[in-house]
């Protein structure tokens, strides 16, 4: 099952952009959180639905929430199958590398008869409508998760700290040629900053200077000339946490 908002069907389904519903919404919002020892994978979804006739043939049993998971590169597929708008599942870590997508559908799991919704578009012929086991509801674009190990670790670990003897005093220099953004520091820089990061307010400082000017940086690099960087590590989380996180870079 794939979501195709350009498919017609002979019954109404709720999509975004498609009016067979002349208002309501169904949408999802997924998360993925990594356990602490790093051996799990939970994938956290909420729903939202405004249709009650369609919330109350999940009620009756007659249709569930069916979440279809798929990561090309390890070859997974699984479909969450639930009546509940809340929904948790937890996965081995290695089970998710790279894309993952996520197909969000309302799905019929009995023979639903006479279903009737004030919601349907007039254009219908019929007021009632028949959906047999396994036919579409209601469907929800498809979500693209970039699921990796550095995507989960702060963005600040893509930064390198490097110290470099050409440098005097307090100045520091970028280098964005190498699998992570290096920062280069002179000696005495480079050790002002270590003991810095060994506490949280000298942290938090770090984090509002040298780290923010360095992702800014690179955030520049990245919209001028994708091409030169995009083979390298820092760039490839860089984008995959923006995307996550619903950022256009440009």
């Amino acid at each position: 099952m794939r979501f195709d908002s350009q498919k017609s069907f002979p019954y109404p389904v709720l999509r975004p952009d498609i009016d067979d519903y002349e208002s309501g919404e169904f949408q999802t919002t997924v998360d993925f959180v990594r356990s602490e020892n790093d051996k799990k994978i939970t994938v956290k979804i909420h729903v939202a639905l405004s249709i009650e006739e369609i919330k109350e043939e999940i009620a009756r049993g007659n249709a569930s929430i069916s979440t279809i998971i798929s990561c090309r590169e390890t070859y997974f597929r699984d479909a969450i199958i639930s009546k509940k708008f809340d929904i948790e599942r937890s996965f081995d870590s290695g089970t998710f590398r790279g894309e993952v997508e996520i197909s969000p559908y309302v799905v019929a799991t009995r023979p639903i008869k006479k279903f009737r919704c004030s919601d349907i578009n007039g254009e219908f012929n019929s007021k009632e409508f028949s959906f047999e086991v396994g036919e579409v509801l209601a469907a929800d674009q498809p979500q693209i998760v970039y699921i990796d190990r550095e995507v989960f670790k702060p963005i600040s670990s893509i930064l390198q700290l490097v110290k470099l003897d050409t440098i005097a005093g307090y100045d520091w220099k970028l280098r964005f040629d190498e699998s992570k953004i290096q920062v280069l520091l002179s000696s005495e820089a480079k050790q002002m900053v270590d003991l810095a990061r060994n506490g949280r307010h000298g942290r938090a400082i770090l984090l509002n200077s040298i780290y923010f000017a360095a992702l800014i940086e690179a955030i520049h690099r990245l919209r001028e000339d994708p091409d030169s960087f995009a083979h390298l590590r820092w760039a490839k989380v860089l984008k995959q946490q923006s995307h996550n996180a619903g950022i256009d870079l440009d």
